[in-house]
Parts: structure tokens; C-alpha cells; sequence
């Protein structure tokens, strides 16, 4: 689903990612049941920097941080990777009254990513903090899905790839319009 939203080309009912002609490097980091050590997304993120992508898309966290983890995201930003992350799905409906914080998106560097729906009006489920960085669709998306086929899905995960494929885009036309890395 994440995937589709970033790279998909389209086809039938669905009319193809933010990105279509992106290359996905995808690294799973979680079991199916979305549950992992921080040592799998340091090694995920790890290959990531180390095959020297442009974007990295998360759709995970913790409400702990983890000094291992944030050590990597700054080899990652060093490395003039952006790092964007779901802020993830724990709100309580308040739209900030009281910090719902979820790493990696949480650090300073990464670019948190909030749910909002069609009306711009946060998604109840959306965390929020007052370090989220932007907002942007995420209930009711659809995008390709197992079996070839197609899902409507919600969360913070649905929202945080439009925004990494908007920036992978931007990123790609400043290098090709000023030759250099922004």
C-alpha cells in the first residue's frame, strides 16, 4: 500500500503514485504483525545510507527514544538522506493539547508526518505534537495492495509516503536544476 502511494504506475482504478518512476530500495524491518527491534531499523536504515538513497519513508515508532536509533538518523541526514517518518496512529482527538510523541519522527531532523482528512481536518487517530512537521491526506487512501490488488486503508503510514514521493520529487528537480544537493 505504502509502496503504491510512492512508486505505483497505475492501473485500473488507481491512477499511480506521487513518484511513479521512483526506485524503491524496501528493507522490512517489522513481523507481519508490525512488531521489531530497533536493531532491525538500524540495520534496515544502515542499508538504506549505505546504497545511498535519496528518501527514506517510515511508517513505524516508538514512544521511546533510542540514542542508538537517533545516532543513525543523523549519519543518515549527514548523508544528505531525508528522513521522513508517520508520526503515528496513537492520537486522542485533541490536535495537540498534549504531546503524542512517536520515534523516529519525533527527532529534529526527521520529517513527521500527521494524517488529515479530505476536509483538512486532523485524523482523530493522527498523533500530535509541536514538533510535527506537516500534515497531509490520510484516511480512506487507496493504492495497490497484495495479490495485485487494491485496499482503502487509513493512517498516519498512508499520509507520511505522499509526502516522502512530494520530496524525493522537489529533491531530484533542485539537483537537475542547480546541480548540487539542496
Amino acid at each position: 500500500h505504502v509502496a503504491g502511494l510512492i512508486a505505483s504506475t497505475g492501473y485500473d482504478i488507481f491512477e499511480g503514485g506521487i513518484a511513479p518512476q521512483a526506485k524503491l530500495l524496501i528493507w522490512k524491518v517489522l513481523t507481519s504483525k508490525g512488531y521489531g527491534g530497533i536493531e532491525n531499523i538500524i540495520a534496515g536504515l544502515n542499508y538504506a545510507i549505505d546504497n545511498k538513497v535519496n528518501v527514506i519513508n517510515m511508517s513505524l515508532g516508538s514512544t521511546v527514544p533510542s540514542d542508538e536509533l537517533y545516532d543513525t538518523i543523523q549519519r543518515a541526514i549527514k548523508n544528505n538522506i531525508i528522513v521522513c517518518c508517520a508520526s503515528g496512529n496513537m492520537g486522542r482527538g485533541d490536535n495537540g493539547i498534549i504531546d503524542e510523541l512517536c520515534y523516529p519522527g519525533a527527532y529534529q531532523e526527521v520529517i513527521e508526518v500527521g494524517a488529515i482528512n479530505y476536509n483538512g481536518i486532523p485524523s482523530r487517530f493522527s498523533n500530535s505534537n509541536n514538533v510535527l512537521d506537516c500534515v497531509c491526506y490520510g484516511e480512506d487512501i487507496l493504492s495497490t495492495f497484495i495479490n495485485n490488488g487494491f485496499a482503502v486503508m487509513s493512517g498516519t503510514s498512508q499520509a507520511t509516503p505522499l509526502i516522502s514521493g512530494c520530496i524525493l520529487l522537489l529533491k531530484e528537480w533542485f539537483i537537475r536544476e542547480f546541480g548540487r544537493e539542496p
